[in-house]
């Protein structure tokens, strides 16, 4: 099933038309459908393209069948030694080394970080942080004094 629905071909819309019973049973959208395929038809008969049509379908499939796979090789790989690729120590079979000294770096670089972290903040005291909000309580209440006195002499 799979391997098939590829390779369905479309009917063709403007081989042969509903007979007159079947054209009853459809629905507008059909007969709209159908009223247009006729007219496209007419069209293309008019301006001679039903030839070209058929013509190009032709060369299309024959231009399919003559065509090579592919003109070009693919370049060849270049083998890679295996000492050249990186490999984990796990991979190499080699036993970890489990030292003291790694890990008391990484403690160190933590605290380090850590430090640094609490040492801009502690740069501002509280009292500058409290005067910052108090400032901007003040800006605000400014603000709402004026908004207030401004809506007084719209309304």
């Amino acid at each position: 099933f799979f391997f098939e629905m590829g390779k369905r071909r479309r009917t063709s819309t403007t081989a042969v038309a509903p007979s007159a019973e079947s054209e009853d049973d459809l629905c507008e959208f059909e007969l709209q459908r159908l009223a247009h395929i006729r007219r496209n038809a007419e069209y293309m008969k008019q301006m001679g393209l039903t030839d070209a049509k058929e013509e190009f379908t032709q060369t299309m499939r024959d231009s399919k069948r003559s065509s090579p796979a592919s003109s070009r090789s693919r370049p060849q790989k270049v083998p890679i030694p295996p000492e050249a690729l990186r490999r984990s120590e796990r991979l190499k079979g080699k036993t970890p080394e489990y030292t003291g000294e790694n890990i008391e770096e990484l403690d160190k670089l933590a605290e380090h970080q850590d430090r640094k972290r609490t040492s801009t903040k502690a740069k501002r005291s509280r009292e500058e942080i409290e005067a910052e909000r108090l400032e901007m309580v003040e800006v605000t209440r400014q603000w709402l004094i004026k908004s207030r006195q401004l809506l007084a002499k719209l309304g």
